[in-house]
């Protein structure tokens, strides 16, 4: 499989097949400057076509190459209408492959950012209209400025709730969860009413250390696995805004810790084998194990005693949502992730 995606007989461009939001823009640079420079071609209908052929090769070489994951980075980081552009063969070619759960995660972000503007209008109808000193504007064109933003409430609701309807069956297709569709349900009724559920009570007071972290994650039942990951969210929902990022960045900590080849040979061991994939899921399962069972088996993993139930993996990956779908419980907006970035697993062996 070669790394060079071609421009032209003459030029090429080369992924570094770590980000494909990143890919995509140093690709859409180098057209741009390859164009200006006269290196490319002369008009600039062909440069752009050579520029989005060569986009779709390098997404079919992230499909090819298995990088879901960069995949789903791709489509929740950076601002894409909904089932616009290439969003509606991504979730066809992701459910195809088995990895319905992150469509479910871009359908959530997507719906998040939806959300967020239309209570701000139903916010703004309720507050009524009141003149501001920091606008350059008249009284009267402040006014009229507020009417038009409350005019457009019906149609921006209409949007809304079909979006929700074409997620729904979306959901269909992807395999989501009963929590998962009751969540939904529950906010379209919100949608339908123009109210959104009463706040939460009062933030818990508790700041959100490791050790608040391992209650809240608590370890798994006899509902199994995926009943105990729904249930998370809403716990995490009772903390602060702040205290559900630190829960975030403490998550992805000990992911990192986690990341290492001697955690990859158990979980293959365990699993009868371990792609990508399967390896993220394996260390969002054992950090769902609690933390006696996480920290003995970074300790030793060769001498850990845990077993893997078929379909664990699955719904183990699911704890990367949790303070997601808190945030947004708990403030009403999407959260925007810090990423801490992952050590090379080559240098990764032993705690």
């Amino acid at each position: 499989m070669t790394d060079q995606i071609p421009l032209s007989q003459t030029e090429s461009f080369r992924p570094g097949y770590k980000s494909l939001s990143k890919d995509l823009e140093r690709l859409r640079v180098l057209v741009s400057d390859l164009y200006h420079d006269d290196r490319l071609f002369q008009k600039m209908s062909q440069a752009l076509y050579a520029g989005d052929k060569a986009a779709q090769q390098i997404r079919d070489a992230y499909f090819a190459r298995g990088l879901y994951a960069e995949i789903e980075h791709h489509h929740i980081h950076v601002a894409h209408g909904w089932m616009q552009g290439d969003m509606p063969d991504t979730f066809d070619r992701l459910i195809a492959a088995g990895k319905g759960q992150r469509v479910i995660r871009i359908c959530r972000n997507c719906l998040a950012l939806k959300k967020q503007n239309y209570w701000f209008l139903i916010d703004e109808r309720k507050r009524g209209f009141k003149v501001s000193s920091l606008w350059a504007e008249s009284r009267m064109e402040q006014k009229n400025e507020h009417q038009g933003m409350i005019r457009e409430i019906p149609e921006f609701k209409s949007q809304l709730l079909r979006m929700m309807d074409e997620v729904l069956l979306v959901f269909d297709r992807a395999d989501a969860t009963s929590a998962q569709y009751a969540r939904l349900a529950a906010e379209r009724a919100d949608v339908e009413a123009e109210e959104r559920r009463p706040p939460l009570a009062k933030p818990h007071p508790r700041k959100m250390d490791m050790d608040v972290f391992w209650e809240v994650v608590g370890r798994v039942g006899e509902d199994g696995m995926a009943a105990h990951i729904d249930q998370i969210p809403e716990t995490l929902a009772q903390f602060s805004a702040t205290a559900i990022k630190a829960f975030d960045s403490l998550l992805q900590e000990l992911d990192t810790r986690a990341y290492r080849r001697d955690v990859w040979d158990l979980a293959y061991h365990l699993n009868g084998g371990c792609s990508d994939d399967d390896f993220d899921a394996f260390r969002c399962w054992l950090i769902l194990q609690g933390r006696e069972v996480f920290e003995g088996t970074l300790a030793d993993p060769a001498a850990t005693k845990v077993s893997l139930s078929i379909g664990d993996l699955g719904a183990s990956d699911a704890l990367r949502d949790a303070a997601l779908l808190a945030y947004e419980m708990r403030t009403g907006k999407p959260m925007k992730r810090k990423v801490i970035p992952r050590p090379n697993m080559a240098n990764t062996i032993g705690p």
